[in-house]
């Protein structure tokens, strides 16, 4: 437990220091992933999450992943 909260403060301590030092930039994210919670069909149903933004967005395309 000791040596967690001592690695956790290290972390900490070095994180803060680079980004003081400014030699943190800006994270350009390439990839942005979004989970939606539907219980029926995507969209003609009862709406979840999902088939808000499904039918208001009109996201009709789908993407096969392996």
């Amino acid at each position: 437990m000791k040596l967690s909260c001592v690695l956790l403060g290290l972390t900490l301590l070095f994180a803060t220091a680079a980004h003081a030092a400014g030699s943190v930039g800006k994270i350009a994210p390439k990839v942005i992933v979004l989970a939606g919670f539907e219980v029926g069909d995507d969209t003609g149903d009862a709406p979840g999450e999902f088939q808000y933004w499904a039918e208001r967005e009109k996201l009709t395309g789908t993407l096969a992943v392996p």
